[in-house]
């Protein structure tokens, strides 16, 4: 069965780096979208717990106005279960913040 994720990336390069590494898993439906930051005094702070083990927990991220660029670049799309841990560590890996 398929697991749907959603990840953000502060830059294109992070975001095509992940999304060639999760080439090499079990995908399918991905997706590359762009979202223009337009209030870049409000933090965007996604923040999801993997899972309920301390292991394996989400974190946050906050985007300020000093950052260089205005959009923030999404991949979304669905990984094979027993493959999804390993779709979260590329994503991280890549400074990616999942949703």
């Amino acid at each position: 069965m398929a697991k749907q994720f959603t990840a953000y990336f502060k830059s294109e390069d992070d975001l095509l780096s992940a999304h060639a590494s999760l080439r090499t898993l079990r995908t399918s439906n991905v997706t590359i979208d762009s979202v223009p930051r337009q209030n870049t005094e409000e933090g965007f702070v996604p923040f999801v717990a993997l899972n309920n083990t301390t292991s394996n927990m989400g974190y946050a991220t906050v985007y300020r106005e000093g950052d260089e660029q205005n959009e923030l670049y999404m991949l979304e799309g669905l990984v094979d279960e027993t493959q999804f841990d390993k779709a979260m560590n590329i994503i991280q890996r890549n400074d990616g913040i999942q949703k």
